[in-house]
């Protein structure tokens, strides 16, 4: 829109200035070759009448100096809006180009705010170990490497803030929280109620370990994949003799990525 503004107004001086001086030119050939009249016998000296010649001519040249004047004072004026109008132009644009930039599409990613991410992505698992993480090039991606006292590491893409990896889920996944591991075991079970949910580990690594009532155990990455199944099941003792009903005693069946069924 600015642009096609600038145009006109650069169309409208250049129209204008062709006015003036086409009106000058005519000015002064209609007052070089004036129309003819009547012919009067008057007792006249030649010299009062190059005299009346020259004083016709000499206000003709000042009248067009006073229209040229006026002419250059508007287009100086008009100059002058446009200029303002095209540097109004490049600061709308650099406002939009710094809100696009920080809206994640440029390299305005501060250091700050990769922390902050890293901690949403831990979901309180990890902690950074400094506030000014390492800028880094991470598969052809320059990143910030947020490092965790846990250990591992976290890479934030500079220009738009998107987790490229991140090494509690061994993605580029957030870490799941409490509640999410809870849905993950029950949708494995198809039901069931859950007594709690512990923070604990598999093989080494963080996990979830989700208790149900009946006691089944459930291993859930943070990533959100099921890592291991133990299963709770009731087995029937053998009675003494003479008859009698037996007292169930507990026992368990493990499972890795497997489902079973609870037996009655």
């Amino acid at each position: 829109m600015i642009r096609q503004k600038a145009l006109f107004l650069s169309t409208v001086i250049t129209f204008f200035v062709i006015g003036i001086i086409a009106g000058i030119v005519r000015a002064a050939s209609v007052n070089s070759n004036p129309a003819p009249t009547p012919t009067v016998v008057v007792a006249t000296s030649n010299s009062d009448n190059s005299l009346s010649q020259e004083a016709q001519f000499n206000q003709t040249i000042n009248e067009a100096n006073q229209r040229l004047e006026k002419a250059n004072q508007v287009i100086e004026q008009l100059q002058s809006q446009l200029i303002q109008q095209q540097n109004q132009a490049q600061n709308t644009a650099s406002v939009n180009s710094d809100s696009k930039d920080t809206n994640n599409t440029g390299s305005v990613l501060t250091p700050a705010r990769a922390v902050q991410i890293a901690q949403e992505a831990a979901s309180g698992w990890a902690h950074p170990i400094d506030i000014q993480p390492e800028l880094v090039n991470y598969q052809d991606h320059n990143a910030f490497e947020v490092k965790y006292f846990e250990g591992g590491s976290i890479y934030i893409d500079e220009n738009n803030g998107d987790v490229l990896f991140n090494s509690l889920t061994g993605s580029s996944k957030f870490a799941i929280n409490d509640e999410d591991a809870k849905n993950t075991a029950i949708h494995y079970l198809k039901g069931g109620g859950v007594f709690r949910v512990d923070r604990s580990t598999f093989n080494g690594l963080p996990a979830y370990k989700v208790i149900f009532d009946v006691g089944h155990r459930i291993y859930v990455s943070l990533g959100g994949d099921i890592l291991y199944v133990e299963l709770y099941k009731v087995v029937a003792s053998s009675g003494e003799s003479g008859g009698g009903g037996g007292a169930p005693s507990g026992g368990s069946s493990h499972h890795e990525e497997e489902h079973e069924d609870e037996d009655d």
